[in-house]
């Protein structure tokens, strides 16, 4: 639904507009997240630097970098609001993603339960 409502908004924009907005945008620098619970945050913070022993669940540092920051295709994750990566790694865990890293995702997010899902989304929020 969204979709479909933003894809209607944006085909009325140019190509010029379209670069505008991009350079608006790229130029804006990033907030620092919210604050969750420390306890949960350290938990999520040892997940992203460290993965999960025992499981495919490698260091999403590995990819995202050092400092959630972002590295070529994988995106900026630092201070993304924590539902929103929570609702993410779901969609990549159901399956229900379909870009070219849906699968390398799905890896990922497969091995993890949903108390570890939220703790790296916390974490990520607060950086």
């Amino acid at each position: 639904m969204a979709q479909a409502y933003m894809w209607g908004m944006t085909s009325q924009i140019d190509d010029g507009t379209i670069k505008e907005l991009a350079a608006y945008y790229s130029a804006q620098k990033p907030v620092r997240g919210a604050a969750s619970k420390a306890a949960i945050v350290q938990q999520g913070k040892a997940i992203y630097e460290g993965g999960i022993a025992g499981t495919n669940v490698q260091a999403c540092a590995t990819c995202h970098g050092k400092n959630a920051e972002g590295n070529a295709i994988f995106p900026r994750l630092a201070g993304q609001h924590a539902e929103y990566l929570v609702k993410q790694l779901v969609l990549f865990k159901g399956v229900l993603r379909g870009e070219s890293n849906a699968v390398l995702m799905h890896n990922i997010s497969a091995g993890m339960s949903f108390d570890q899902t939220e703790a790296v989304s916390a974490y990520l929020a607060s950086r």
